[in-house]
């Protein structure tokens, strides 16, 4: 009894190691995500790619306080917030999908098992 007792708090100290590197993870693609599309901005990006853009980066709302001040500390604060909480919403979306990635894991495993 003692020995599956430590066994299960394993699986949940390494399910929980996992959860959070998937949050960070997440977080860092959003990061990431809207770096791309805020240097691509100043390129040539067309109506089309601005809906995308809106799609992965919905806080880039935030970039329209900017107008007319492009080179203030304010604009970086915003344009810094509007980065944050483009990896804050994409921390959450990942921690909402987290049980269904877990489904999907212990049914590829389940697959993989010979019959």
């Amino acid at each position: 009894m003692q020995v599956h007792s430590e066994t299960l708090i394993c699986d949940k100290k390494k399910t929980r190691h996992r959860f959070w590197a998937w949050i960070i993870f997440s977080s860092l693609l959003g990061l990431l995500v809207a770096i791309a599309l805020f240097i691509d901005l100043h390129g040539h990006m067309g109506y089309e790619e601005f809906h995308h853009m809106e799609f992965l980066w919905p806080s880039s709302i935030f970039l329209l306080a900017t107008d007319g001040s492009e080179k203030s500390l304010g604009s970086f604060v915003i344009v810094s917030g509007a980065f944050l909480a483009n990896a804050v919403l994409f921390g959450l979306v990942g921690a909402l999908l987290w049980p269904l990635g877990r489904q999907i894991a212990k049914l590829l495993n389940l697959l993989k098992r010979p019959i």
